[in-house]
Parts: C-alpha cells; sequence; structure tokens
C-alpha cells in the first residue's frame, strides 16, 4: 500500500486490518522458535513505522478490532485514528505483563504519539484503553459506529 500511494501520487492513505484485530503485533512464538531471525523482523517493523510516520500524504488508521503490541505503535504511526465505538477493540502494550522491553525506537515512538500520563500508564503498568477512553483522551480523533468505520476514516483523509 505505501509503494502504490508514493507510485500513484494518491492525496491520503487509509488502512484497516481484518476481523477483530487492526494488528495484534508481533508473533512471540514464532519469534522465539527463530531467535535468529528476530533482529530482523524487528527491523523490519521499525522501518515500517518509520514510513507511515514520514510519508508526505495524510495517514489515517481505521482500527476496526485491536491494536496491541508492536500493533499498538503500529497504530500510533498513523497521523489520525478511527476506531468503532460500538466495537471490543482496545489498545494496550503488554511488555510489562509478559517481560518484554521495546527498542528505543518504539519506546520514542509512544513517548511523542501519547500524553505522559498515558505513556505511564500504558508503558509502567500495562494498562488497556476502550475506543471511548481512547477518544477522551485524544488517542482516537473519531469514534463512528462501526459500520461507519471506513466512512468516517474516508471523510478524515479528505
Amino acid at each position: 500500500a505505501l509503494d502504490a500511494a508514493a507510485e500513484q501520487e494518491c492525496q491520503a492513505l487509509v488502512v484497516t486490518g481484518e476481523g477483530k484485530f487492526f494488528c495484534n503485533g508481533m508473533d512471540l512464538q514464532y519469534i522465539s522458535a527463530n531467535v535468529a531471525q528476530s533482529t530482523r523482523i524487528q527491523a523490519d517493523a521499525e522501518n515500517l513505522m518509520k514510513r507511515i510516520l514520514t510519508l508526505n500524504i495524510p495517514t489515517v488508521a481505521a482500527l476496526n478490532g485491536h491494536f496491541t503490541a508492536a500493533g499498538a505503535m503500529f497504530g500510533l504511526c498513523f497521523d489520525q485514528r478511527v476506531m468503532a465505538a460500538d466495537g471490543r477493540g482496545l489498545f494496550f502494550v503488554p511488555g510489562i505483563q509478559i517481560g518484554l522491553v521495546y527498542s528505543a525506537g518504539m519506546t520514542e515512538l509512544m513517548k511523542a504519539k501519547m500524553p505522559q500520563p498515558i505513556w505511564n500508564d500504558v508503558l509502567c503498568m500495562g494498562s488497556r484503553f476502550t475506543c471511548k477512553e481512547l477518544h477522551e483522551r485524544a488517542l482516537v480523533n473519531a469514534a463512528p459506529s462501526g459500520d461507519g468505520l471506513l466512512d468516517a476514516a474516508m471523510e478524515i483523509a479528505h
């Protein structure tokens, strides 16, 4: 999608997920079983996030469900976030619960995109946030009904 956006001179980029997840992060079982590849996987994830952060057009995440762990950071990369108000999607970073240490780049991304009290709750306490809570704290820019998620994201993109 990023290559197509750059090649076709798009005016904006809207990204959504499938099913009940926008992005659930990395497959930790795979990474644990393939330690030699984990550094490359981490670098690829950070390069994808860098491309979204530096894209020269507006970017909108249509958060159709959970965005957690590295998926939470992926969602934070977008200029605008839209999440279904009536969905069950959650935002959280479970590092503290499962003993993960995030890279300097991912930690700085979270610090840059979240107000300090939320950053503290997310990283140090492992707090989980609903759409309503994210919208109240301005981490989600719009909270339409589930059926209107893509329409709302497209409207923001225009």
